[in-house]
């Protein structure tokens, strides 16, 4: 008897959802919008609501870390990443509890964090964090006696920004300054003999900020070195959504 292909190919799209411990239908599950940086608490039963999604808004490229939690011990549940082509993109299936997955993002946008209960029943809490990439921004010029030069460069909210100024003749005094997309005034350092001078701070809100260079008294070359990233996104807000899903069965 000759193999029917469109049996075949259902067959091994079934095995490949079997082994991957996902829903056959990622639209049918329930998601949730989830902030992040913050844990995310819900609970799940192989036989009944099996799996969820929880949408995750990602600013930046950075370091996108995921721990997956559970109470009842005897339960396994797995963990997913789902990026915003929706194709998964990294994975924790393993039977140990915490689950724990470290994603480096490369491309900001929408992702989703799947929860499945592979076996059992139980509440289970989602804790994320992020870390930002550090991006690096170098100047370089002449500051003439009197004179104030200032260099602008791109931060976003709870970036940390790192600013360094050197020189080259000892004997001129350069002082450098921080301030934010407000024009407010950040940090800043003019010390008559320290060199190099250098400010810092943590980006309150997104925007473009700006580093002023007065040269107090002499003149020289300087270089000026600024990294922003690395920091930490700003306490999460709860979301408001109507009522956790109602359990059902996914097929």
């Amino acid at each position: 008897m000759k193999a029917n292909p469109f049996a075949i190919a259902a067959l091994t799209l079934a095995a490949f959802a079997a082994c991957a411990d996902v829903p056959e239908s990622q639209e049918e599950a329930a998601s949730i919008e989830s902030p992040l940086g913050g844990t995310i608490s819900g609970s799940l039963s192989s036989s009944g609501q099996s799996w969820i999604t929880h949408s995750l808004d990602v600013p930046a490229a950075g370091d996108l870390t995921l721990v997956l939690d559970w109470t009842n011990a005897s339960a396994d549940f797995n963990l997913f990443l789902i990026d915003p082509d929706g194709v998964t993109v990294a994975h924790q299936n393993g039977s140990a509890k915490p689950e724990t997955l470290t994603f480096h993002v490369d491309e900001p946008g929408a992702y989703k964090v799947g929860v499945k209960a592979k076996t059992g029943s139980s509440a289970y809490t989602l804790t994320t964090s992020f870390v930002p990439d550090v991006v690096e921004y170098d100047f370089s010029g002449n500051a003439a006696s009197g004179s104030w030069i200032t260099h602008t460069f791109a931060a976003s909210s709870g970036d940390n920004i790192d600013a360094t100024l050197s020189w080259a003749t000892a004997s001129t005094n350069l002082n450098v300054f921080l301030y934010d997309p407000s024009g407010t005034l950040l940090d800043g350092a003019s010390s008559t003999t320290d060199r190099p001078e250098a400010v810092s701070a943590v980006a309150a809100t997104s925007g473009t900020y700006k580093i002023g260079i007065k040269a107090k008294t002499g003149s020289s070359a300087y270089n000026l070195h600024i990294e922003v990233g690395g920091g930490s996104p700003p306490t999460p807000v709860e979301p408001s959504y109507p009522g956790r899903p109602v359990n059902g069965k996914l097929a």
